[in-house]
């Protein structure tokens, strides 16, 4: 135990008592410190102090042994009156106020007392000082604490900022996004829509509502049955429905209030890929059916009409071949024996066919085609 301050010692004796060692020597500075006294020995004050007021003449009452023990240090650099008070703090012992004189008697009761009552006050004035020092420990590290954790509130705070603006990046991007589509699904030509798994329509979009007198999802939360108001499980887009709830795409054509649609549903998934309801769009073909129902019209109209033409044409032909027959077997008939005398078989064959072309013309069995070609 190092004497932390000291007033009139010569510096051999301060180096001779400095520092104490209280666990090894036996000297009575050790003992008072350590609390180990014997309060029936007339050298211990009430408050275990020691005082001495004449250490030669007692050290000459005790062996050598007892010496040591007790004031023999000071006695050897001339100090006759000696008192060891504690300082106390709490229960433990934790400083020594050592008074030394040369004199004797010059450390009576009284003076001890006041040495007790300031060695107490010593004490309160240490726990007071390691109290501070504590506190100021605890304040620095405290402060330190703070130090640290505003700087990681600092960089959790700008971590949030950015987060907060990447997230406000991506919420405009997508409100964006959104707003373009809704833009797209309003304004283009068709009307599409999405359900839940219950089939319970969850948005509808397209200009085709117009044709309907609807708002954009103003039919949203009604099923399919109760909008199209057909109870029969079988009608095409319940099917197609179903279908497509099981994963399976499908187009159709149904006829709806006075119009014609072509559909197509398909699945409708989540990012996790799972079913989430079904998908759809519809174009009306009204106009495309009509069309081609107008083609077909024309077309039989054109086929007709050409009918007719090859009727009208055949009939001419009919007439004038058959009077050009007429004058040809007159001109057969009229001629010579004698010019066709060598070919008299093959005259009278030609007769014959002539008469027979004659006959099916006049019946009208011979096809305009054979006609034409004659």
């Amino acid at each position: 135990i190092p004497y932390c301050a000291h007033e009139g010692f010569s510096s051999t004796f301060y180096q001779s008592e400095n520092p104490l060692t209280v666990r090894h020597e036996r000297r009575m500075c050790s003992t008072v410190i350590r609390g180990d006294l014997a309060p029936n020995l007339p050298f211990y004050a009430k408050g275990g102090s020691f005082c001495m007021n004449g250490t030669s003449r007692f050290l000459g009452t005790v062996s050598e042994r007892e010496r040591r023990a007790t004031c023999s240090m000071c006695n050897e650099f001339g100090y006759e009156s000696v008192a060891l008070v504690p300082i106390r703090l709490g229960s433990s012992i934790v400083g020594l106020i050592h008074v030394a004189d040369v004199r004797e008697n010059m450390v009576p009761p009284e003076v001890v007392e006041i040495l007790q009552a300031a060695a107490m006050q010593l004490g309160m004035a240490v726990q007071r000082v390691r109290a501070e020092e504590a506190l100021a420990r605890a304040k620095d590290g405290l402060e330190a604490k703070v130090k640290e954790r505003t700087a990681d509130l600092r960089r959790l705070n700008k971590d949030l900022e950015n987060e907060v603006s990447r997230r406000r990046r991506a919420q405009e991007s997508l409100q964006e996004g959104e707003t373009r589509l809704r833009l797209l699904l309003d304004q283009i030509p068709c009307l599409s829509w999405t359900t839940d798994t219950k089939l319970r329509l969850t948005l509808s979009r397209g200009a085709a509502l117009q044709e309907w007198d609807l708002l954009p999802d103003q039919v949203a939360g009604m099923s399919l049955s109760a909008y199209n108001k057909v109870e029969d499980p079988d009608f095409v887009p319940y099917v197609a429905h179903r279908r497509a709830l099981q994963g399976i795409a499908s187009p159709f054509e149904f006829g709806w209030a006075g119009r014609t649609l072509y559909a197509r549903v398909e699945p409708l998934r989540d990012a996790e890929d799972n079913m989430i309801g079904v998908a759809g769009a519809a174009l009306d073909i009204t106009a495309v059916k009509q069309a081609e129902e107008q083609l077909r019209n024309l077309s039989r109209r054109l086929v007709s009409l050409q009918e007719d033409e090859r009727r009208k044409i055949a009939r001419e032909l009919h007439d004038e071949i058959g009077q050009n027959l007429t004058a040809l077997k007159m001109l057969l008939d009229k001629a010579s024996p004698a010019a066709v005398e060598g070919n008299a078989s093959e005259l009278r064959e030609a007769r014959e066919t002539l008469r027979d072309l004659m006959n099916r013309v006049m019946r009208g069995e011979v096809p305009t085609a054979q006609l034409a070609g004659i």
